[in-house]
C-alpha cells in the first residue's frame, strides 16, 4: 500500500519517537495517522521494530518522502562569513571549517551548507553550516534501516516549523517573518523564520523557576539581537509546546495581538485528536509537509551525499504501463473467439500507441537516473583519489592563522602552489614549512589587495617531501 502524494515525518526526542503520516490533497493536507512511542530507547529492538512496521504497514505513504528531525541540541548550526573570493572553492573551505569545529580527529561529523547571503558590493558571502556527529547519525541511520525506513532527508526538528509556515496552505503566511517559541519543561527552542529562505534556531535551558515570559524573553534577547541584518522585524510570534498555553496570556500582554498559538493556525484535516495532541505532532507534521512543493525542499540535509536516496518515481510509469497491457491480455484470454478477432488486435495496438509516449518518457527518466548514479560513483572514486591532497590541505589550513585564507591550491606531482589572503602574508612561509608534508616553501609574490584594505594577496610555491 502506498500513496505518491504522501510523506512521513519523524521527530526524534530525548525519550520519544514521533511519526506522522501526511497525505497531500488538491487544496489541503490530511493527517492520516500518527504514532508516539514513549521511552523508545529502552524498548527491546524487536518490540520497537514491530510497532513501527505495524504502523507503516497499515498507513500507506510514499517511502521516498521520509524526513527525520534530530533534536536541536545535537545539531550544530553556524552562520559563517567569508570573502567572496573563496566561493569557487567553497566546498573545501567549508570542509576545513567543519574540521576545526570538531572536538577531535576521532569525532568526525556529517555536514551540509547553503549560501544565505551573497553581497557583491561588500565582497562577502554568508554561509549557513549544519553539522552532526557522525557516530550519532550513523546509529540512527542503522536503526531506520532495521525499521525498513530509508530517509530522504535528515535535519533538525525545528525545520518542521519551517515546513508548516513555508507551505503557505496551512493558514500561516509563508513569506512573513515570524518567531516560534517551543516551550517545554527544561528548555525553550526558538526558531526564526525570515520568509521562505531564512532559517535560524537555538535552544536555551529553562529552570523550574525560570518558566516566565520575562525570563524567556531575556534569555532569547541575545539570539534575536544576533539576527539583525538578516531579519529586520517579525510580524508574528507563535507559541507551541507543553507550557505554551499556560504562558499565552502573559506573552500576549507583553507583545500584543501578534502572539498566537501555533496549533490554532494550522489548517489540517485530521481524525478526532485534541489540540494538545496535535501540538506535540507539529514538528513531525511539518517535516512531512516539507516534502511537498519547492518551499520545503531547500533545507539542510545531513545525510552524506553518497548515502542519500535517489528518487525513482519515474519507475512507477513502466510498471503501470505493463500492468495495463497485462490486464488487456488477460481479458482477451477470457474469451477465445474475441481474442482471435482483428478488432481486439486493433484495440491493443491503439492502447499500446497511446501509452508509447509515457513508456518512452519513463525509459528516458530511467536512463537519466542511471547516468546520474554513474556520475555520483565517478565523483566518489575521484574523491577517494584526492585523499592525500585533502590531508595536505587540511594540514595547511589548520596551521595558518584565522586572519588568513587559502583561495586556490594546485598540486602537480611534487610541486604545490597556493594563493590566498592574509593580514600579514610574510609570516606564513615559516609556519607552512613546519608541515610534515612540505620540504621547502618559497614566496612567488606578495602584494596589497586594493579591494580589501588591510589584506595582502600572496602566492607561495612549495615542494612536497618524498
Amino acid at each position: 500500500m502506498f500513496n505518491l502524494d504522501s510523506a512521513l515525518g519523524v521527530e526524534i526526542q530525548a525519550d520519544r519517537l514521533i511519526l506522522a503520516s501526511i497525505k497531500k490533497g488538491l487544496n489541503d493536507r490530511t493527517l492520516q495517522n500518527h504514532l508516539v512511542i514513549e521511552g523508545f530507547r529502552e524498548l527491546p529492538d524487536a518490540q520497537l521494530i514491530s510497532q513501527v512496521r505495524q504502523f507503516t504497514k497499515t498507513n500507506g505513504f510514499n517511502r521516498e518522502n521520509v524526513v527525520v528531525g534530530l533534536p536541536r541540541d545535537h545539531v550544530i548550526i553556524r552562520e559563517i562569513e567569508f570573502p567572496l573570493e573563496v566561493e569557487e572553492n567553497l566546498e573545501q573551505v567549508i570542509q576545513f571549517q567543519v574540521e576545526k569545529l570538531e572536538p577531535s580527529e576521532e569525532e568526525s561529523s556529517y555536514h551540509d551548507f547553503r549560501i544565505m547571503e551573497r553581497d557583491e558590493e561588500a565582497r562577502r558571502i554568508v554561509v549557513q553550516v549544519a553539522m552532526v556527529r557522525q557516530a550519532y547519525l550513523d546509529d540512527y541511520l542503522k536503526l531506520f534501516r532495521e525499521l525498513d525506513l530509508f530517509p530522504a532527508s535528515v535535519t533538525n526538528s525545528g525545520q518542521g516549523y519551517r515546513g508548516l509556515v513555508a507551505s503557505g496552505t496551512t493558514g500561516l503566511g509563508g513569506k512573513e517573518s515570524s518567531l516560534v517559541f517551543r516551550i517545554e519543561s527544561g528548555q525553550v527552542e526558538i526558531v526564526a523564520l525570515g520568509g521562505e529562505k531564512s532559517f535560524s534556531s537555538q535552544t536555551i535551558p529553562l529552570g523550574e523557576d525560570e518558566a516566565t515570559v520575562e525570563e524567556i524573553l531575556r534569555k532569547a534577547d541575545s539570539f534575536i539581537s544576533g539576527l539583525e541584518g538578516q531579519i529586520e522585524s517579525f510580524s508574528k510570534v507563535y507559541l507551541t509546546g507543553e507550557l505554551a498555553r499556560g504562558l499565552y496570556d502573559d506573552f500576549a500582554t507583553l507583545l500584543g495581538a501578534d502572539v498566537e498559538l501555533l496549533v490554532k493556525n494550522v489548517e489540517l484535516k485530521r481524525k478526532a485528536i485534541s489540540g494538545r495532541e496535535l501540538d506535540e505532532l507539529l514538528p513531525a507534521v511539518g517535516l512531512a509537509i516539507s516534502r511537498f512543493g519547492r518551499a520545503g525542499r531547500i533545507g539542510l540535509n545531513l545525510i552524506p551525499v553518497g548515502e542519500r536516496v535517489v528518487t525513482s518515481r519515474a519507475s512507477f510509469i513502466p510498471s503501470l504501463v505493463l500492468s495495463c497491457m497485462l490486464l488487456i491480455l488477460l481479458a482477451a484470454l477470457g474469451t477465445h473467439e474475441y481474442f482471435q478477432t482483428v478488432k481486439l488486435g486493433n484495440q491493443i495496438d491503439v492502447q499500446v500507441q497511446g501509452l508509447q509516449n509515457q513508456v518512452n518518457e519513463a525509459f528516458r527518466l530511467r536512463d537519466l537516473v542511471a547516468a546520474q548514479r554513474a556520475e555520483l560513483e565517478e565523483l566518489g572514486s575521484l574523491m577517494e583519489g584526492r585523499q592525500r591532497s585533502l590531508l595536505i590541505l587540511r594540514d595547511l589550513t589548520e596551521r595558518i592563522p584565522d586572519d588568513s585564507y587559502l583561495q586556490n591550491v594546485q598540486l602537480q606531482g611534487q610541486q604545490l602552489t597556493m594563493q590566498g589572503y592574509s593580514d600579514e602574508a610574510s609570516r606564513l612561509p615559516p609556519i607552512l614549512l613546519e608541515s610534515d608534508f612540505l620540504e621547502s616553501v618559497k614566496t612567488n609574490w606578495i602584494t596589497t589587495d586594493p579591494r580589501n584594505p588591510g589584506k595582502e594577496r600572496f602566492s607561495f610555491a612549495a615542494t612536497l617531501k618524498p
